[in-house]
């Protein structure tokens, strides 16, 4: 069987070594033809963060949640083309790249170090799998196209199993809260995390 390739844009940072073993965020496209937003190379001047970043494009008529084998592959290529820290490659993507970060990190969170989905979903009777990788999930009070209850269902089932999850809800806003969930403050977070390394062990 063949499987499609997922391709990604890249944006490095200024005087990029390999050597330095960067952390590595993963922006899952909801679009074929996705690029990487602004608003990553603006969150990671401003956190004064180095970091990888790509933006994974979704093969045209495909939807991510079918695609976890293809993200693992995606990851694995990107963290060994920039020779990445495998203990800080996180995961995040905004509506139907949200709803794969979900799944991803359902079924593979030995693999990512944070997830952070954006105005998604997934499924909830098997949140529980996530573990203790940590999540910061968003919505928009109003959004009409994906209800916020997806988002909360998720973490709260994460919660109720162990795991560690958080959301944040913007309120009056819709679906399109690019420049309100990804700040500096969401990239530093997501560099922060360590595969294996969990917040209550971080805090003992």
């Amino acid at each position: 069987m063949n499987y499609p390739v997922i391709e990604y844009d890249v944006i490095l940072p200024e005087n990029f070594r390999r050597e330095e073993k960067l952390p590595l965020i993963a922006y899952l496209c909801d679009v074929p033809d996705g690029k990487v937003p602004a608003v990553f190379e603006l969150g990671c001047r401003e956190a004064g963060v180095r970091a990888i970043v790509v933006a994974a494009k979704c093969p045209k008529g495909l939807h991510w949640e079918n695609m976890l084998y293809e993200i693992g592959d995606m990851l694995a290529k990107a963290a060994s083309d920039y020779n990445a820290d495998p203990d800080r490659i996180s995961l995040t993507g905004m509506g139907d790249g949200a709803y794969g970060v979900w799944y991803f990190a359902c079924l593979n969170n030995n693999i990512i170090s944070a997830a952070a989905p954006v105005c998604g979903g997934g499924m909830s009777w098997y949140a529980g799998s996530i573990g203790k990788t940590p999540v910061w999930a968003f919505h928009g009070s109003a959004d009409d196209i994906i209800d916020r209850i997806n988002s909360m269902e998720m973490v709260d089932k994460v919660n109720l199993s162990g795991g560690t999850a958080k959301i944040s809800i913007f309120p009056g806003l819709g679906h399109d809260i690019m420049n309100e969930a990804y700040t500096a403050e969401l990239v530093k977070w997501l560099t922060s995390k360590v595969r294996g390394v969990y917040e209550d062990e971080e805090d003992a």
